[in-house]
Formats: C-alpha cells, sequence, structure tokens
C-alpha cells in the first residue's frame, strides 16, 4: 500500500533486503502495484537470498529476480528499496540511495535500533503506518530525534491520512521518500477479514 502511494509511477526495478518469511508476500506486494522488472534479494547469507529469488522466479518468470551481495550498489541501482531484516544496525545508508526512491522499513520494532541510518531519515519525505506506534518504537525515527536533528513533525503523515487523501503524497520525481511500519491491529483485522470472505466465498 505505502508502495502504491508512494513510489513513482514508473518504477521498474527493487531490492529486497531480507530473506524471513515475509519476503516472498514483500515482492507480491511489490509487484502487484508497479510494473517491476527486476528484483534483487539480499540476506545475511547468500543460500537464503538465492532460495528466495528462485521462488519468486517460478512466480513471476517475466521479471529478472537474483540474489545479490552488495547491498550499496543494489541501492543504487533501486527504485524500491524494503528491509525487513530485524537487524539492530543500519543496513541501509542515506548517501546509497538516489533521488526518486522509495524505501519502506519493517524489520525493525525497537527504539533503540535501526534498519536505516540518520542522513536517509534527513533527506527522505517520512510517512509512518502509525504515529502513536512508529513514536514508541521506530528507532530509524527515534534515534534522530534524540539525537536533535529530526522532530514529530517531520513525519509528514501516517497511513490512514494518506488513504484518505488528506496527505501530501510525493510531489516530484525526485524526491526519496520513506515508510516506516510498525504494524497495527487494523492490518490485522482487515487481513482476517479478506481471508474469511475468500474462504467463505462471502
Amino acid at each position: 500500500l505505502a508502495t502504491r502511494l508512494l513510489a513513482r509511477e514508473n518504477a521498474k526495478t527493487m531490492l529486497m533486503l531480507g530473506t524471513g518469511n515475509l519476503a516472498p508476500y514483500i515482492i507480491r506486494a511489490n509487484a502487484s502495484v508497479r510494473d517491476l522488472k527486476k528484483v534483487m534479494v539480499w540476506g545475511r547469507t547468500r543460500s537464503k537470498a538465492e532460495e528466495v529469488a528462485a521462488t519468486m522466479v517460478g512466480e513471476f518468470p517475466e521479471i529478472e529476480i537474483l540474489a545479490v551481495d552488495d547491498r550499496q550498489s543494489a541501492c543504487a541501482e533501486s527504485d524500491i528499496v524494503v528491509a525487513a531484516t530485524g537487524s539492530h544496525e543500519p543496513v541501509v545508508l542515506g548517501e546509497w540511495i538516489r533521488p526518486g526512491t522509495h524505501t519502506d522499513f519493517i524489520g525493525n520494532h525497537h527504539a533503540g535500533k535501526r534498519e536505516c541510518d540518520t542522513d536517509l531519515i534527513l533527506k527522505s519525505k517520512v510517512y509512518a503506518d502509525s504515529r502513536v506506534n512508529a513514536f514508541k518504537e521506530a528507532g530509524e525515527i527515534l534515534v534522530p530525534i534524540e539525537e536533535g536533528v529530526f522532530t514529530r513533525e517531520g513525519v509528514v503523515a501516517e497511513l490512514a491520512e494518506m488513504c484518505r487523501g488528506s496527505a501530501t503524497l510525493r510531489e516530484s520525481e525526485e524526491e526519496i521518500t520513506l515508510f516506516k511500519s510498525i504494524g497495527m491491529a487494523m492490518s490485522d483485522l482487515v487481513g482476517a477479514g479478506l481471508a474469511y470472505r475468500t474462504v467463505s466465498g462471502g
């Protein structure tokens, strides 16, 4: 949803950082809202990245999907960068991200840990799924606030505002957008409702 609302319409290349259970679903979701031509998968264990890539190739034969080792080069090539790693140290640096990129950070839920550095927060238009949750658990946002270089007001909007059209979204092809997801009970409820209706035929 964040990709649909914030990524450039002509985004073609994606980097998936992380090889856990969520990785295939994240790739599928992004491919459903953008005409991806290339997906790169990075993980701390090369073999796991290759497994994810192999699984996705079978589902999306029209997309070039491959495992990569060099995060910096992959970031520099990507229109969409998604991190779902659980890492306590930044796996994405602001200096690696080119203008126009959309980034999603999903893996970290600790106030003092983060998947990206302060530089990326400062050069991005920042969004969150929920301000309440982000200001409790999102180190990506809280660490720069603690450093005194970012403020709560720097979060442009939360997901509900983005969906109802009351928030400013991407305004140019050159902007870097950053979405921080902590997770919300509402999302679980909506997903459960969709699954129930699909299974029951209702």
